[in-house]
């Protein structure tokens, strides 16, 4: 589940923030994505609220445990889930950005999306320039040396009521600042069924081997369900340099109810410098056979680049001898290369489409 974030302050009028997180991710990512939306330094100590209908406090959830002796709960943020302490839609929520000056940001939980994951937490939305995050006094700025202070004649609103109108809280929605995702399209799916609708054939990617960010491969295979369930016609996978981790990854979406046809994405090395590159973008496995040659090769850049031909020539005959009829080349804008991969291999795919 997703749940989406309206953030608003009280001391500047026009500022506002839309947070869109999965219900899974902690309160420190939440905490975080906050901070980097308005330029804050992550070095402060702060604290989330939860808080009833009246903004008063219920919970609080802090970046550090301040070994305060109390018997509440202590919630850290690096252990606390979102869904631990948020469910229903409505839920009033302050940030303390400024402990020592108990100024907060007012959040309410606008949304809750039902069936989506989100691996990152977004600021989907914002408008207008956020507080400063450490407010000093005008007196204590332009005073070297403060005497006889009395705390008496600072305001007690210099900072602002601890309380948010209803009329300001709605005005929440009110956003005419920048959209960082117009139309809502943040993820890639979402803007299938648009294409659908207009006609195109759409193609997807995917990961046998596992998204480089992702937690699992469970979770890989689901969010890749969704895009399919979306409309996605057909799937080309990320380079991949060991055909069985293909074939292990075709049995898992057939087992999943995923039947849309797979392309097989081969990618000739020829350049022993790319195969770190590929490993970063990847996550594919990179087999001693591989391995050798770029070491063997790697100051002979002909040498190399045949190697590379020939290595990728032969994970097609493969991928076409165990019956595999899509594959999709890499070719890293070097045409040449894939010409001669499809030489090698032309009348092997004129038998296969006799």
């Amino acid at each position: 589940m997703v749940y989406k974030f309206l953030v608003g302050s009280e001391e500047v009028d026009n500022f506002k923030l839309e947070i869109m997180i999965d219900s899974e991710d902690t309160f420190m990512r939440l905490r975080n994505t906050i901070l980097e939306a308005v330029g804050y330094d992550k070095d402060q100590i702060d604290s989330f609220h939860i808080c009833d209908d009246e903004w008063n406090k219920e919970k609080e959830v802090m970046v550090i445990d301040m070994d305060v002796d109390s018997d509440d709960d202590i919630w850290l943020m690096d252990d606390t889930h979102l869904d631990e302490l948020l469910e229903d839609e409505g839920q009033r929520m302050k940030f303390m950005f400024d402990i020592m000056n108990e100024r907060y940001f007012f959040m309410r939980l606008k949304e809750t999306i039902p069936g989506r994951s989100l691996h990152d937490p977004l600021c989907t939305r914002k408008e207008g320039k956020a507080p400063k995050q450490v407010n000093i006094p005008d007196e204590i700025v332009a005073t070297p040396k403060v005497v006889n202070t009395n705390i008496e004649e600072i305001e007690e609103d210099f900072y602002g009521e601890d309380a948010y109108s209803e009329d300001e809280l709605t005005d929440l929605d009110a956003f005419e600042g920048e959209n960082l995702f117009p139309s809502g399209f943040f993820h890639a799916s979402d803007l299938v069924p648009l294409l659908k609708q207009n006609g195109f054939c759409v193609g997807g990617a995917c990961y046998p081997e596992g998204h480089p960010e992702s937690s699992n491969r469970d979770t890989d295979i689901e969010n890749l369900k969704h895009k399919v369930e979306a409309g996605v016609d057909f799937l080309t996978t990320q380079m991949i340099f060991v055909n069985d981790m293909l074939y292990s990854f075709l049995y898992r979406l057939q087992s999943a109810g995923i039947h849309v046809p797979v392309l097989a994405g081969i990618m000739p090395i020829t350049n022993a410098n790319q195969v770190s590159k590929m490993v970063d973008l990847s996550n594919a496995y990179i087999p001693r056979k591989l391995l050798s040659f770029c070491d063997r090769f790697r100051h002979d850049s002909e040498a190399m680049k045949q190697a590379g031909i020939a290595y990728a020539t032969d994970q097609i005959i493969d991928l076409i001898s165990n019956g595999i009829r899509g594959i999709h080349i890499y070719t890293m804008n070097k045409p040449e290369i894939a010409e001669s991969i499809v030489k090698n291999v032309d009348s092997i795919i004129k038998a296969v489409n006799k």
